[in-house]
């Protein structure tokens, strides 16, 4: 679509679709690619959607909508005050393994506005490193898990969250942060204990370990691999 405020497609009010496969452009001004509002349930799959408009676009915005799954997408989104995703009032989202590209200054490549429990998985979320770009913004939003996921933002800093509870980032690679009042962040990644003898052959084994305070935070009979099971571990929580 080339025409101010024109959306490439549009789901209002629209549950269970499946949107698939799709090649969408906008070039014009306050075009998103892709619109939800109100819009519950529905799989957004396998989509290239690109917008070059020069100001305040979204590859794709979603508002008063829940429950959607955003999955294996192209997104690029180019302009001032633009987004790669822009969530809005949202909750019980799932956005995996999307390639999230924002071009151009001031945005970010994932804005979560008032929007809480959403999981981000396997994504990679970069920006060309604009004056007011960022990776992903959270505002007043709480109980987000964000994991397996690469964030590069040479701008602003990578994660920004604001007036916000707490927001869980686990095995997601990022350079720097900025963590506003009122606000946690919890810096998680995984941890695999392997245990030998003084040969270097795994044994079994009872592994305990503690935090820094002394709370038992994992415990498990390690069988005859040596090896333990995957678990995820604090590294820092930021306040």
């Amino acid at each position: 679509t080339s025409e101010a405020g024109a959306l490439g497609i549009s789901l209002w009010a629209s549950d269970y679709t499946l949107i698939i496969r799709n090649t969408i452009n906008t070039t014009a001004d306050t075009s998103d690619g892709l619109d939800l509002v109100n819009a519950n349930f529905n799989n957004i799959y396998l989509n290239t959607i690109t917008t070059s408009g020069p100001l305040e676009n979204s590859g794709i915005s979603s508002e008063s909508s829940h429950n959607n799954t955003i999955s294996s997408n192209t997104i690029i989104a180019s302009g001032i005050d633009s987004y790669g995703i822009l969530l809005d009032k949202v909750n019980f989202n799932t956005i995996s393994s999307n390639t999230i590209i924002k071009l151009g200054d001031s945005g970010f490549g994932v804005f979560v506005y008032s929007s809480n429990s959403s999981t981000f998985s396997s994504n990679t979320i970069t920006t060309s490193g604009g004056h007011g770009d960022g990776g992903m913004y959270f505002s007043r939003a709480t109980d987000n898990i964000i994991h397996d996921t690469n964030i590069s933002s040479p701008g602003e800093a990578d994660i920004q969250t604001i007036i916000s509870g707490t927001n869980i980032f686990l095995n997601t690679s990022y350079s720097d942060e900025s963590v506003g009042s009122g606000t946690t962040l919890i810096r998680q990644w995984y941890l695999t204990v392997g245990v030998t003898d003084d040969s270097l052959n795994p044994i079994n084994a009872q592994v305990d370990i503690y935090n820094a305070i002394g709370e038992l935070i994992f415990s498990e009979q390690i069988g005859n691999d040596g090896m333990s099971t995957r678990f995820n571990t604090i590294e820092y929580e930021n306040v």
